[in-house]
């Protein structure tokens, strides 16, 4: 073998090595550095449930993050998030003063490990001009019919994503009798509905998205459009992320919420 060829052959060799080492190294490292951060600021509101995770040393489950120092930057401005005493892994606003402005531009920033984690979201402005068709819905009418539904309509706020979700105000409240004019399917297409993301400044709620009698607490979120791609899940089935270094979101949301009365 000639020797030019050889020394090409031995610098290749050395190089796969060092490139097959270091792979090794820089993803070991990352496993141990990455942060999960689960953060929705509501307009109008301070945060008290930032939540800081990570990978336990075997990388099969999370726990939670004590010893990171978040902060939230706005218009230049520095302010400090300081561990919950309530629950591990989970921070608050230290600046008891402080609310998230509607409109604006906000970023996390933190270091951890000698990593630079980051994120950025803008807050969507407040759900106003909100009204609803009926406070008490009943089921059936007087005929024993269906009813179709209510209707909830408020302003619509420009290049804004929108989502509906239906709770029981009492967890053990009475389960709803059976829909004999409704297949299942329909039944289980009408409460899946809610889940998904639209940009309407209107929405019916069919009779058959409510799965509780009693009061049901009706809440209507809306997010920034950039973040629409939150409610999908990708094809390897990790979800949404906007943080730079880490995983997770940190994700601005306006929020309005009514109580209604299920007969």
């Amino acid at each position: 073998m000639p020797k030019q060829l050889l020394k090409y052959c031995l610098a290749f060799a050395l190089l796969f090595i060092f490139l097959s080492c270091e792979k090794t190294v820089t993803l070991t490292e990352s496993r141990n550095k990455t942060l999960i951060i689960s953060a929705f600021p509501e307009t109008g509101q301070s945060i008290s449930d930032f939540s800081i995770r990570k990978f336990n040393d075997n990388g099969s489950f999370t726990i939670p993050v004590n010893d990171a120092n978040p902060r939230i930057i706005w218009k230049n401005n520095s302010f400090g998030l300081i561990p919950s005493e309530n629950q591990d892994g989970l921070y608050r606003l230290a600046a008891d003063n402080f609310e998230f402005l509607p409109g604006n531009d906000y970023r996390l920033e933190l270091n951890y490990k000698s990593e630079f984690i980051t994120g950025q979201t803008s807050m969507p402005n407040e759900i106003n001009e909100f009204e609803i068709a009926s406070s008490i819905i009943q089921i059936y009418n007087s005929e024993g019919l269906l009813n179709p539904g209510t209707n909830i309509n408020w302003r619509k706020e420009d290049n804004t994503i929108y989502s509906v979700s239906i709770t029981p105000l009492e967890k053990e409240g009475e389960n709803l009798i059976s829909f004999p004019e409704l297949s299942q399917n329909q039944i289980d297409d009408a409460r899946n509905s809610l889940d998904n993301p639209f940009s309407s400044s209107a929405f019916t709620i069919p009779a058959a998205a409510f799965e509780y009698y009693g009061d049901n607490v009706i809440e209507i979120i809306a997010v920034d459009e950039r973040f629409e791609e939150f409610f999908d899940l990708n094809e390897n089935g990790t979800t949404f992320s906007n943080i730079k270094n880490g995983k997770g979101y940190f994700i601005g949301i306006s929020k309005f919420s009514v109580i209604v009365k299920v007969e």
